[in-house]
């Protein structure tokens, strides 16, 4: 106890790291070797932890006293790859490091020497002059386990797992400990002997804490640092590699399957939309590590845990699920799926860049915290990791394919912001790609997007105009069949030929004429019944005034609809005041098109609503003033003139729904005053409110 007391009262420095930064991931190594290394071989009871962009190490050894017991004290963890080519062990290769460790008599390279020897004997035992087949490999490996010192196990671990007899390969250290013909561990040989001979410190202070030092090493930083120059510091490298292997890897059986799979901390499929992993890189990299920073001082133990343990989910009840591909992880980060010690993950994907040689690519930062939001894409994590998986490979068209990259890049920007619009227009877009492609999502049993819940409304920034008339549009009766074909239960995609189904690949003045005519021939033939004139949202009569002035994006309004229409219920922003009015002709086309003014039901007016779709507007107002004539109260004008383009543009705008308030305005905009009815401004600021 008396010792224990003593220990506790020797004083800790926190030396910060200039040199061990966040990124690249060479340098985020380093500082887990540093701590690693003091942690292990000087002051079990080190700490370490993330401030800012640098590391920080507490430990009972200040800054000059951390440089001297890596000059002097530090000894190497023993690094051999004998199943590589380039490793060192056959004829070809370079044997210079290995030859100078093993004659050495410095006791810091004897377990090292050793290691060397175990692989030698081994190589020569089977005459092997070259690299091991594959079959060969796992024999390997199951021999030296079995005969390696222990502190070379921790370099086994982390490079190469074995698995149903055969093995496996992290991310983190390529292929086995080679990326394309450069070996890690002779590499890492050279720079040890390097170091160790040279038993100075500029070299390794350049590398803790940045300083500009001239180096004469001829190397590589490879995959970790792709941009190094070839005059590179020695300790860079074999710092990182020492904090490697802090990364062990282990072989995990999954129920579902017999074979066995690699459990990697922190390791996950390669996705990420559009805006830095492509296709190509999806299919031929190494996968993606999320690097975790922590602001809390940390023991080497609590690392060791943390590393070991390495997991994140996504879903919530019986759809937990363990992440699995970056965009898992980023919702898991965001929804604080992941240990609350954890400020935020450095997300690194190894992809292909150059030949055989894959690059440590910096793929973005992500922030631990609550973003509500984030919750809401559980709804449809079925769905989508269905189309993600059908949307890869050959004979996918290539809309589905790019709505699926749009789609997923907006899931990962969701995971950064409160706000799933953008998520809502790409889930739209998706749809639309599959209704059509239909035969390949027919084929491959995709499905339309699942009905959200209304809580996505809430969760949606709604503020412009062409969200605010969306939103009106979405709620007309069956919205969603006229702008894709489904089944009767609205669940399943229907026939190409659904008559219901009038969208297409037109403008959005065009899609709403054939809306407005198709209702009109279904409510005279009685297949359905005619739609409600108040829907359950109402427009804003400025905004519809902004609609036929042409003062809106038709194209993202279209985009919003279909958007819209997947939330049960749809949305409700906030409608401003009607202070604009929209022109005479469509309060004229409106009253007589919904049938009924100061509530007396008019009869259908037979050719009115295709002449406006026409762009005739004397022919269309002309009908329109004939049945107010005949059946409400006399106009003084036989017609209303507009140019073409304006009056298809009021005959589309006949689709967004109004209230009764509404169209009182309107009647008062087109029919004579009379005693029961007069309209004033204070009046049109009470219909407003009832409205």
């Amino acid at each position: 106890m008396g010792d224990s007391v003593v220990e506790d009262q020797v004083p800790k420095f926190d030396v910060g790291l200039t040199g061990c930064r966040t990124e690249p991931l060479a340098s985020y190594l380093k500082a887990l070797g540093v701590l690693r290394l003091v942690a292990d071989q000087k002051d079990p009871k080190a700490c370490g932890f993330w401030q800012g962009e640098n590391f920080v190490i507490r430990s009972k050894l200040d800054r000059d006293a951390l440089i001297r017991f890596f000059v002097d004290e530090w000894w190497p963890t023993p690094v051999v790859a004998p199943w590589n080519g380039g490793s060192g062990f056959y004829p070809k290769d370079n044997r210079e490091a290995a030859d100078t460790i093993l004659e050495s008599q410095d006791p810091r390279l004897s377990s090292f020497a050793a290691s060397i020897n175990v692989g030698r004997s081994f190589v020569a035992a089977q005459g092997w002059t070259e690299r091991p087949a594959d079959a060969d490999k796992v024999l390997l490996l199951s021999t030296m386990r079995a005969k390696l010192p222990d502190d070379a196990l921790a370099w086994l671990d982390a490079a190469v797992v074995l698995g149903d007899n055969r093995l496996l390969f992290p991310p983190l250290l390529g292929t086995g400990g080679n990326d394309g013909r450069l070996d890690f561990s002779n590499n890492f040989q050279q720079r040890v002997v390097e170091v160790i001979a040279a038993r100075v410190g500029a070299s390794l202070e350049s590398s803790l804490f940045g300083d500009a030092v001239m180096s004469r090493f001829e190397g590589t930083m490879g995959q970790y640092q792709p941009a190094a120059n070839r005059k590179t510091n020695p300790w860079d490298f074999v710092l990182l590699i020492e904090g490697a292997l802090m990364f062990a890897a282990a072989a995990t059986r999954r129920f579902e399957t017999a074979s066995a799979t690699m459990a990697f901390p922190f390791h996950a499929r390669a996705a990420g939309g559009l805006s830095v992993v492509t296709d190509s890189d999806e299919g031929e990299s190494r996968d993606e590590l999320w690097l975790p920073l922590w602001s809390s001082a940390a023991t080497i133990r609590d690392v060791r845990r943390l590393f070991a343990e390495g997991r994140a989910t996504v879903g919530s009840g019986d759809q937990t699920r363990a992440a699995s591909s970056g965009l898992d992880f980023a919702r898991a980060v965001a929804s604080l799926g992941v240990d609350r010690g954890i400020r935020g993950f450095v997300r690194v994907g190894f992809h292909a860049r150059n030949g055989l040689a894959y690059f440590a690519t910096p793929l973005g930062r992500f922030a631990t915290g609550e973003v509500r939001s984030t919750r809401l894409l559980d709804d449809i994590d079925v769905w989508f990791g269905k189309l993600r998986r059908k949307s890869s490979g050959k004979g996918v068209p290539t809309g589905v394919a790019l709505a699926c990259r749009r789609l997923e890049q907006a899931m990962f920007d969701a995971v950064r912001i409160d706000d799933l619009g953008p998520v809502l227009l790409e889930l739209g877009d998706a749809e639309l790609a599959l209704a059509h492609s239909l035969s390949f999502a027919t084929k491959v049993f995709l499905d339309p997007v699942p009905l959200l819940p209304a809580t996505w409304a809430d969760a949606t920034d709604v503020g412009r105009i062409e969200q605010r008339l969306a939103a009106a549009l979405a709620t007309r009766p069956g919205m969603r069949s006229r702008l894709i074909p489904l089944d009767r239960s609205g669940r399943n995609f229907g026939r190409r030929d659904e008559p219901g189904q009038v969208f297409t690949e037109g403008s959005l003045v065009e899609n709403l004429h054939a809306l407005m005519l198709r209702e009109d021939v279904e409510s005279q033939q009685q297949e359905r019944p005619a739609p409600k004139a108040v829907a359950t949202r109402r427009c804003s009569l400025t905004d519809v005034a902004h609609f036929i002035d042409g003062n809106v994006d038709d194209f993202l309004l279209g985009r919003w609809l279909h958007a819209f229409t997947l939330i049960d219920g749809g949305v409700q922003p906030e409608v401003p005041y009607d202070t604009i009015r929209p022109p005479t002709s469509f309060a004229l086309l409106s009253l007589v098109h919904h049938r009924r003014v100061r509530d007396i039901k008019l009869p259908r007016t037979a050719g009115m609503l295709a002449l406006a779709c026409a762009g005739d507007s004397v022919g269309a107002t002309t009908l329109g003033i004939r049945r107010l004539n005949a059946n409400a109260s006399p106009l003084p004008v036989a017609a209303f003139v507009e140019p073409t383009s304006r009056m298809r543009r009021v005959a589309a705008a006949l689709a967004f729904p109004l209230s009764s308030g509404q169209r009182r305005i309107l009647e008062s905009m087109v029919l004579p005053l009379s005693d029961e009815v007069a309209v004033d401004t204070t009046t049109l600021e009470t219909l407003q409110e009832q409205a």
